[in-house]
């Protein structure tokens, strides 16, 4: 029983070798189109490519031609027809875990992170499950190219010296994606792009807080045998000698906060850091989010202590109004930043509205005294040094042809 099992599943695989796709004279454009439509049509006679409950590859399989110049779905030798797909992916520095993680610039920074595709990676931090990192839910499989097409980064004098538009490019590095460059050193050796500022660049761009650096030459990655899964990328953005651009550059994106207070009379609130940072990371008009705050005084059980901690908290950030630093301190550095209490500006009255629960706030709690300390301060991120990175997959899928021509009609 099993032997003629046996013996009509290789009779049905006989059946069901490739069926070549019409190519008209109009595709073949030239001798070049030709050479490749017939080494298409080798490979594909000799089954290279076989069909199970997914799509496997092997070293001879169709990632090996550029078949792009032909309108037919690409076939192999199962039946199944396939198409080409485009995926893209668009990530943020700042999506990453700043929080948990500890301020190493050395481990994670805006310019050196990993996203994991499809699967998150969690750590158990208290009761709660943690993204251990930048995750994108969608899976990326049967990779045959990747590729860089673009990155928006800071371009602001780091406290270093480093500033982006003062350099003629940058690299980006994503590991097992490599290599994709004969160049005269091993930073370019192992790189995946070379990315140019978009548009030229003038000597003086003290004024421009951010540059797209785009991928001109379309370098990117191609897979010979097509990648089955991407699960992880480990993103890394050089300057053009390969190393950081933070070499020397100890205060950057993150701070723990010591204390938030409010001065009577004010429309300001003032966050304490634990330590200090340099005045060129933290600007007037940045945006900054706070994780993890809680007001020193929330056990007293006020509902006005919730408020304020949720208001700290809030997804949406605050915009820095100036920073500063503590009375005695006489150093280059800050530990002050200045941003707006809650509530807004009447344009019926013409002046700031507090809210109700802020004044009774005030009146209840200590928190206009600035030498209090939050023991769980929480920490800040700067948003505005964060970088993005855009990502461009060509990946091979069945065609919805052959589905559709599958499916049968029903009696």
């Amino acid at each position: 029983m099993a032997s003629k099992l046996l013996s009509g599943l290789l009779a049905d695989e006989r059946r069901n070798q490739y069926n070549p796709p019409v190519v008209t004279s109009s595709q073949l454009n030239n001798s070049a189109d030709m050479h490749k439509y017939q080494r298409l049509m080798d490979v594909q006679s000799q089954g290279s490519i076989r069909e199970n409950i997914g799509i496997t590859f092997n070293d001879d399989s169709l990632g090996q031609l550029e078949a792009g110049a032909f309108t037919s779905p690409l076939s192999h030798a199962g039946g199944a027809d396939l198409d080409r797909q485009i995926k893209y992916l668009a990530i943020s520095s700042a999506d990453r875990d700043w929080y948990n993680r500890p301020q190493d610039l050395e481990q994670e920074n805006p310019y050196k992170f990993r996203v994991q595709l499809g699967s998150i990676n969690t750590r158990l931090v208290g009761a709660d499950n943690i993204n251990t990192d930048i995750s994108v839910n969608n899976s990326i499989e049967n990779v045959t190219r990747l590729e860089c097409t673009h990155i928006v980064i800071p371009n602001r004098e780091f406290s270093n010296g480093y500033r982006t538009s003062d350099r003629p490019y940058v690299l980006v590095n994503i590991d097992r994606a490599a290599e994709t460059v004969s160049g005269s050193n091993a930073a370019l050796d192992a790189t995946l792009a070379i990315l140019t500022p978009k548009l030229p660049l003038p000597q003086a761009l003290s004024n421009i807080k951010y540059l797209e650096h785009v991928n001109t030459a379309k370098m990117g990655k191609d897979f010979l045998t097509p990648e089955a899964r991407l699960s992880r990328l480990d993103i890394t953005i050089t300057r053009q000698d390969g190393m950081s651009p933070l070499v020397d550059a100890p205060s950057f994106d993150i701070c723990a906060i010591s204390s938030i207070y409010y001065t009577p009379g004010d429309r300001f609130l003032y966050l304490k850091t634990v330590g200090y940072f340099n005045g060129a990371d933290f600007q007037a008009g940045d945006i900054f989010r706070v994780k993890g705050y809680q007001f020193r005084e929330t056990n007293l059980g006020y509902i006005e202590c919730n408020y304020f901690n949720q208001f700290i908290n809030r997804e949406a950030g605050h915009i820095i109004q100036g920073i500063d630093a503590q009375v005695g301190y006489t150093g280059p550095m800050y530990n002050i930043i200045k941003f707006t209490c809650p509530g807004s500006f009447s344009p019926t009255l013409g002046d700031f509205a507090a809210p109700n629960w802020f004044a009774d706030l005030v009146v209840k709690t200590n928190i206009e005294d600035s030498s209090q300390a939050d023991p769980a301060g929480g920490k800040l991120i700067n948003l505005n040094l964060q970088t993005s990175v855009f990502i461009q997959a060509s990946c091979f899928i069945k065609s919805p042809l052959k589905l559709l021509r599958n499916i049968k009609p029903a009696t």
